[in-house]
């Protein structure tokens, strides 16, 4: 199933879930949510870790983020889109996050922006690996999971 193929409802299909997938008691708690990519009163894509597995997600339905496609990522789309995000981290800031915090939960690192006159070693950087999104996006989903970015 791709993206594409989806209906209006999650329900009037019998989509690929993704912990069916990958293990049979499923456990949305395994899930561990790295950092969003697009944003917009909340995240509307980003990156995750299941195990040792990385994979690109995006809400389905953006109104409500409930349900979340994934695609898992080959090693060259994770080796780009980590080395991305440390650059991102480095000249822009850490704002885009995610870390467990002392109660436990998944929170992302607010107020962790650097200075704007650093922002160009990015955005101005024509080193900074990019991730084909789109091809991703093209591709079969890998399953559909509860909103990996439970806090933001």
């Amino acid at each position: 199933m791709k993206l594409s193929d989806i209906p209006p409802h999650v329900t009037d299909i019998n989509p690929p879930w993704f912990f069916q997938k990958v293990y049979s008691e499923g456990n949305q708690d395994d899930v561990i949510p790295l950092f969003h990519n697009h944003y917009y009163d909340g995240p509307l894509s980003g990156y995750f870790k299941h195990q040792d597995r990385y994979f690109f997600a995006k809400a389905i339905y953006p109104e409500d983020r409930k349900y979340w496609a994934s695609w898992e990522l080959t090693e060259e789309e994770k080796k780009a889109a980590l080395d991305r995000h440390d650059l991102f981290c480095k000249y822009v800031g850490e704002h885009t996050s995610y870390f467990l915090d002392e109660n436990e939960n998944w929170s992302r690192n607010l107020g962790k922006v650097q200075p704007p006159d650093m922002w160009d070693g990015f955005y101005k950087n024509p080193n900074v690996p990019t991730v084909d999104i789109e091809s991703i996006e093209n591709r079969e989903i890998f399953g559909i999971l509860l909103n990996p970015f439970k806090s933001w």
